[in-house]
């Protein structure tokens, strides 16, 4: 899910600040920037994050910025913007292609201050857990929206169902006499008891019945709702129990000739597919 949070807080000598951005994947990515003087957090900051966002991209911003009375001691890292020109320069000579180095470099990367600071580890926990507190808050607001919107697609479904039972329900019968009729017709001339050929008519019309399929995806829907609330990651439980839905509305639509049933069974697929898109 998506998300933004932030956090700042001041020592004697700098502000810390810190941005965490997060967007929608299936696996956990986290990019992490760190001024120089806290490169050696970047596993810290990874970890952390990892234990609040499972899975996501995630992108991690942190900067310092000198105090006023300070700012007269930063200087212009120039051993770090002759790096980055060189290898644009071994860019456009090997590739071809020319990158602007403006759009590369992030000033905050080549002002250094003169004197080495004193980079306080717990101030950086601090934004650390303000950032990622208004991010979950964020996330957990657009999970109850996500949560909703599945459950009433999980109604739906449930809904298309009893239409489809209702269908079957009305054509039962008709299909039995049909089948009776034909039967009839194939052994003109033979000898048989009525009572088997309705036993024979029942029999091929039971292979056409769909209330197995219709219970097993209730079955399927109840599971898929109990992980609506569960706390856990729930989604690689989801996508088996959409499967099996999906592959059971199959079977409904390949038993059936009935345009109303088509119908619910072409509207179930499309349910599903939007299921999909948000698991």
């Amino acid at each position: 899910m998506t998300g933004y949070g932030s956090g700042s807080s001041e020592s004697i000598d700098y502000t810390l600040s810190l941005e965490i951005r997060a967007v929608n994947g299936r696996f956990f990515e986290a990019k992490v920037r760190l001024p120089r003087s806290a490169s050696s957090f970047e596993h810290f900051v990874k970890k952390r994050v990892k234990e609040v966002c499972r899975r996501g991209n995630i992108s991690v911003l942190v900067g310092i910025d000198l105090n006023s009375g300070e700012n007269g001691n930063v200087q212009f890292d120039r051993d770090a913007f002759e790096n980055y020109r060189s290898i644009l320069a071994t860019i456009e000579e090997d590739y071809g292609a020319r990158l602007d180095i403006d759009k590369v470099i992030d000033m905050r990367d080549l002002l250094q201050p003169k004197q080495d600071i004193e980079f306080d580890p717990e101030l950086l926990k601090t934004v650390l857990e303000k950032a990622l507190s208004q991010l979950d808050e964020m996330r957990s607001a657009e999970g109850f929206v996500l949560r909703d919107d599945l459950s009433a697609r999980t109604t739906a479904l449930r809904n298309y169902l009893s239409e489809i039972e209702e269908n079957w329900k009305q054509m039962s019968s008709e299909i039995r006499k049909e089948f009776e009729s034909k039967i009839t017709k194939l052994l003109d001339g033979v000898e048989i008891e009525e009572v088997r050929i309705i036993q024979e008519a029942a029999i091929l019309a039971e292979k056409l019945d769909v209330t197995e399929e219709c219970v097993r995806c209730r079955s399927h829907l109840d599971q898929f709702e109990a992980l609506l609330d569960s706390n856990e990651p729930v989604g690689k439980r989801m996508n088996f129990l959409l499967q099996e839905i999906n592959r059971e509305t199959n079977t409904i639509g390949s038993k059936s000739n009935h345009l109303g049933i088509i119908q619910k069974v072409v509207d179930m697929k499309d349910e599903v597919e939007k299921i999909k898109e948000q698991v």
